[in-house]
């Protein structure tokens, strides 16, 4: 079977957990003997980099800021059409919304995974929302197959665009962690609590943050480490300026899994404050690094952390704050930890792979 994937989160992403997912698809697809490719010509992304994918695909690695994003865009969508055009693949699976390939008679099936509904759930957040979720729904409408990866995704999904249930397949994700071995980070605090990713709008970090501040001036010994998600803004550093925190709260950037898995290793607790999640990576790289896990308790976050983790109202500072608040009498070898392990088995990237496979299987019949 022959598997097309396109450009798109290739030339969005620098490192993040989609460009890791399809990734992973490729570099575990031995198990189904799938011929993958991917049409791009140009990205900076990390994930691509691992030499295991060199018969997948083949661009430029560059670094390009938002000035040249729209150039190099057209070139990247350019070259996918005319990877559509030549028709060597069975299935296409774009890796993200653009519709570039809706109007073109391909003949051929494609197959969309669904990663969340944020953007239909919190408008507020995003700006031409509108245009985006256009062509987010004929992307769905039109598929084949869709992929959901969590149930609570799929219920959306159902919601939102009242697409027929029979059509979606609901296919867990995994992690990367747990078969590599960290390297350390400089410049640690001996004890912190571990944010990682991006901090704007439904990521939910500054209400955290404002229930966890007077726990960070009380607590001599205690920091909050923010990895990853670009350095602090201006109105961040203003508000950690203005509560008396900003020596308590450091940026913290990786370009590895090594240095990630360094960093929830060390962590006393990971904390994940988002809004709404449609599965959420971060939840078991946390588990597989034996890292204490702290979770809103929305969305899919407790469909994917199960008993594995302590879960807050990620509307409510105060218990963001007693959640921290509970934290020191835990250690690493508490019930969170070990039960952490037990979720973790119901996850990994051969099941993904296997569950696709199958679903590629289902457009070609």
């Amino acid at each position: 079977m022959r598997v097309l994937y396109d450009h798109q989160i290739f030339q969005m992403q620098n490192f993040g957990g989609i460009s890791r997912y399809f990734t992973e698809l490729m570099l575990n697809r031995d198990y189904t003997k799938t011929d993958c490719k991917i049409s791009l010509l140009f990205s900076s992304n990390e994930h691509l980099k691992n030499k295991a994918l060199k018969k997948s695909t083949s661009y430029f690695p560059i670094k390009y800021n938002k000035k040249y994003y729209r150039y190099i865009n057209f070139i990247n969508k350019h070259f996918s059409n005319i990877n559509l055009m030549i028709a060597d693949y069975d299935i296409f699976h774009p890796t993200f919304y653009e519709d570039y390939y809706i109007n073109n008679n391909f003949n051929k099936p494609y197959v969309i995974t669904v990663y969340d509904l944020i953007n239909e759930k919190y408008p507020e957040y995003f700006h031409n929302n509108e245009v985006f979720i256009n062509k987010k729904r004929r992307v769905i409408t039109n598929a084949k197959r869709i992929i959901s990866i969590s149930e609570n995704t799929k219920k959306d999904i159902i919601d939102y665009y009242n697409v027929d249930e029979s059509k979606i397949d609901v296919t867990y994700l995994a992690e990367s962690l747990s078969s590599i071995q960290s390297i350390r980070t400089n410049d640690l605090p001996k004890n912190y609590l571990l944010y990682v990713g991006k901090r704007s709008g439904y990521k939910n970090f500054e209400r955290f943050y404002k229930g966890i501040n007077k726990i960070l001036v009380s607590e001599q010994d205690l920091y909050l480490v923010c990895a990853g998600g670009g350095d602090f803004n201006y109105l961040e550093k203003q508000m950690f300026n203005e509560n008396n925190t900003a020596h308590k709260i450091k940026y913290i950037s990786f370009n590895s899994d090594a240095k990630l898995k360094f960093l929830y290793e060390n962590a006393i607790a990971f904390i994940f404050p988002s809004l709404y999640e449609g599965f959420g990576i971060p939840v078991l790289e946390s588990f597989a690094s034996g890292c204490v896990t702290c979770l809103s308790n929305t969305s899919s976050l407790t469909e994917i952390g199960g008993k594995g983790a302590l879960y807050f109202d990620p509307y409510s500072s105060d218990d963001s704050k007693n959640c921290v608040q509970h934290l020191p009498t835990l250690d690493k070898s508490n019930q969170y930890t070990n039960a952490g392990s037990n979720e973790l088995t119901k996850y990994s990237w051969k099941q993904t792979l296997n569950e696709t496979y199958d679903i590629y299987k289902k457009c070609l019949e």
